[in-house]
């Protein structure tokens, strides 16, 4: 999810908003922060941009990530003059869908955008309609259910369920039309068997995992656990006749241990194939939406006083008391990944 965006003006001795935003499902504390900051943010990205200079800064997008957070810069021309847009988004939005989504709200409100960015004096009601508008905007470009939207470790649980799950029924469906039909067992259509075994659980999987994760991260990781899950099942289930397959056609008599560990190469092998079909429909979405608003963010850490009862006695004059919530930032010390659009 897009949280803030400024448009800065680059052509004075520090950088100016022309425009800027914070989305209104924002976590309250994130909210309050990112009110307090937007003044400093503009000087931010002129000192980044000027420090590094125009020409090596480039029209690449440029990436900086933090702990959950990653702000995204992007080079704007319009009416042949420069800016440059600051983004703060969830660090696992792709920069391309930020810029993306970003770009295309630009395209269908470039008139309102000709005169915020072109006036010296804007009007507020110009700036609030831009607010608005790209709220409503974004509503189609991020997924609604939270459950899969955040693309953490619960959305990854979920969709790995939900696509052994739908592995589990064509792998099923695949078995009871041999067992209806004995198609294996005919010269004339064991190889359209084949090809509906390669269909089915080799290529049709692939595009369901892109869409119930959108994300590619996942796509992989579920790609591989549902090919060694798969491996091991099915060869489980007819260990005995592979044995025996084994035997007959190479003549080996192959342990329990060393079928597993051909199992899992094979499960191994199979996810691999998984994982190339399922990565293009999981980057396609992952490059068109965003994550869902997140419900709370913490900035820096919780302060909990702990005062046990002896201590309340001595000094009953003493008081515990949390002033102020520890802003966010960013010391000269930390390190900082910047990466450049691929």
């Amino acid at each position: 999810m897009i949280y803030y965006i400024t448009i800065v003006d680059m052509s004075g001795e520090t950088g100016v908003s022309k425009w800027d935003y914070i989305h209104p499902d924002t976590p309250k504390e994130l909210y309050e922060h990112l009110k307090s900051v937007r003044d400093y943010i503009p000087p931010m990205t002129y000192g980044i941009v000027s420090v590094i200079s125009k020409e090596l800064f480039g029209d690449r997008l440029r990436r900086m990530e933090f702990a959950e957070m990653q702000i995204v810069i992007g080079k704007l021309l319009h009416e042949k003059k420069e800016y440059y847009v600051f983004f703060l988004a969830d660090i696992r939005d792709h920069p391309k869908a930020v810029w993306r989504i970003f770009m295309e709200f630009y395209e269908e409100e470039k008139d309102v955008f000709d005169k915020v960015l072109s006036s010296d004096i804007v009007e507020i009601a110009d700036m609030d309609r831009l607010r608005n508008a790209f709220s409503a905007f974004l509503v189609n470009y991020f997924r609604k259910n939270p459950l899969w939207g955040a693309r953490d470790w619960t959305a990854f649980l979920i969709s790995l369920l939900i696509s052994v799950g739908i592995m589990g029924a064509l792998v099923v469906f695949s078995w009871l039309i041999n067992h209806q039909y004995h198609l294996i067992e005919e010269k004339t259509s064991w190889i359209t068997y084949t090809y509906m075994i390669i269909i089915m659980n080799f290529i049709l999987p692939g595009p369901l995992i892109g869409y119930i994760t959108q994300y590619r991260k996942h796509a992989e990781m579920i790609s591989l656990i549902n090919g060694i899950i798969w491996a091991l099942v099915i060869s489980s289930i007819y260990f005995n006749t592979l044995q025996i397959g084994i035997q007959n056609s190479f003549n080996i008599v192959v342990s329990t241990e060393m079928f597993y560990i051909f199992v899992l190469i094979s499960g191994v092998i199979y996810g691999a194939v998984l994982m190339l079909v399922s990565m293009p429909f999981a980057t396609f979405f992952e490059l068109r939406k965003l994550t869902s608003p997140r419900t709370e963010f913490v900035i820096g850490p919780r302060i909990q006083t702990v005062v046990d009862e002896q201590s309340v006695e001595e000094d009953k004059t003493s008081s515990y008391e949390i002033t102020e919530e520890p802003k966010l930032e960013v010391s000269e010390d930390e390190s900082v990944e910047e990466t450049s659009e691929e």
